[in-house]
């Protein structure tokens, strides 16, 4: 039986969902709406306003980036070892901390540093809330929250934006100003509702030293990682090849491509929110393994595809089989690393899964926008089925080490 039996279908499983649990959604929404109503804007903040360059800006946001994936894998284990809840509230915080800096002098020092600042907040943060599901949820209902935080994630990112350009009537820190707020407001609610989420620091549970070396040392750990790392590669082509493909079918100048690349985004988030309720009962008759390498197989297609078409209509095609693809396989990531940490390493197990989740991006950023800027036309699609190999032959693997370790008894849990 898989996960999320509850009740039979979304709504009977919805109604199973303890109150920590909708706390946990609740503060995943507004962690990313506070996010994404300020790093959008991003760009022509430091163009406009700082007189800087576009190429600054976005080096700013790749820092951000990286800096946040990396301290993941640290606030993970610092996570484990002290009490969860509150490195939570550390990060969201710093996140708070950094984004007024942003907004303060308006000056591109302290903008720089109220950047790296909010990073690291966001990483020690991070590893925190899927783990969060992990503790409080009940085995039929895991599979939902893990599944409908993607979908918060893709409302945050549709409504983020439209908030802090509508905040630009208070300035043009006034997205910075307003995600700061936000960020506030999350740590008046955590600290209201979010239950206590001990880490072994209580129990007198193992150094910082002893967790990385055992969770590098997990045979059913690193096959998960190697799938990750295709599978995040895959998933950035809608920021690479999608929109460089979008670009290339408008052929209308500025205005032509920014209208086609939101037309993508459009059918993205909004078949995503859509399909979590329709293909609720097809998925938990899966196991999370066979959903991450069926779903990844189907984005890697989705894309493969999009880079040969040559109209609208059939590009959006494509990114229907690409959503619908992240339906599948997004749930089942947070849910495999939850069934695989040993209880006292979750967020340990989720900060390294976060960390070699920006290796990946930062892989298909580089090799997709190379395949998209050369000459021949398929070599994209060639490395699309590189990365949809990579997640297959992962999960293939992954499946068969958990099964292996279910026959001998192991403390491993399959996800099935």
């Amino acid at each position: 039986m898989t996960e999320g039996t509850a009740g039979g279908g979304w709504l009977g499983t919805a109604r199973a969902v303890p109150r920590a649990g909708w706390v946990v959604l609740g503060s995943s929404f507004l962690l990313g709406l506070g996010y994404l109503m300020a790093v959008p804007l991003l760009t022509s903040y430091v163009a406009s306003s700082l007189g800087a360059s576009v190429a600054v800006a976005g080096g700013i946001i790749g820092a951000m980036a990286v800096t946040q994936r990396g301290t993941a894998l640290f606030g993970g284990v610092l996570a484990d070892v002290f009490d969860r809840r509150t490195v939570f509230f550390v990060g969201v915080g710093l996140r708070a901390l950094g984004f007024a800096a942003m907004a303060g002098p308006g000056k591109l020092p302290w903008l720089v540093a109220g950047a790296v600042v909010a990073s690291v907040g966001g990483g020690l943060a991070t590893p925190v809330l899927p783990t969060a599901i992990s503790v409080i949820a009940e085995e039929d209902t895991r599979s939902f929250l893990y599944s409908t935080r993607q979908s918060v994630a893709n409302v945050a990112a549709a409504l983020g934006p439209l908030i802090g350009s509508a905040l630009l009537v208070f300035g043009s820190t006034g997205a910075f100003w307003g995600a700061a707020g936000m960020h506030v407001l999350v740590l008046v609610f955590a600290a209201r509702y979010l239950p206590r989420l001990h880490g072994q620091g209580s129990s007198g549970g193992p150094n910082v030293r002893t967790l990385f070396s055992r969770a590098l040392s997990d045979r059913g750990l690193r096959p998960l990682l190697v799938t990750l790392l295709f599978f995040w590669a895959v998933q950035t082509q809608l920021v690479v090849s999608f929109t460089t493909q979008a670009g290339r079918i408008a052929e209308g100048g500025v205005d032509a491509d920014a209208r086609t690349v939101s037309l993508l985004y459009l059918v993205n988030g909004s078949l995503f929110v859509v399909s979590q309720f329709t293909a609720f009962r097809v998925i938990k008759r899966f196991s999370s393994v066979t959903l991450l390498g069926l779903g990844g197989c189907m984005m890697a297609c989705g894309v493969a595809f999009a880079v040969l078409v040559g109209n609208l209509p059939a590009l959006l095609g494509c990114v229907v089989v690409f959503t619908l693809g992240e339906v599948l396989a997004l749930p089942g990531v947070e849910l495999l690393v939850s069934s695989i940490a040993p209880p006292a390493m979750v967020s340990s197990y989720f900060g390294l899964a976060s960390s070699v989740a920006g290796v990946g991006i930062a892989l298909g950023s580089v090799l997709g926008g190379a395949a998209m800027a050369s000459t021949t036309g398929a070599l994209p699609a060639l490395l699309m089925a590189v990365f949809g190999c990579g997640v297959l032959v992962g999960t293939l693997v992954l499946g068969r080490r958990m099964r292996r370790s279910e026959a001998r008894g192991s403390d491993v849990e399959p996800a099935c």
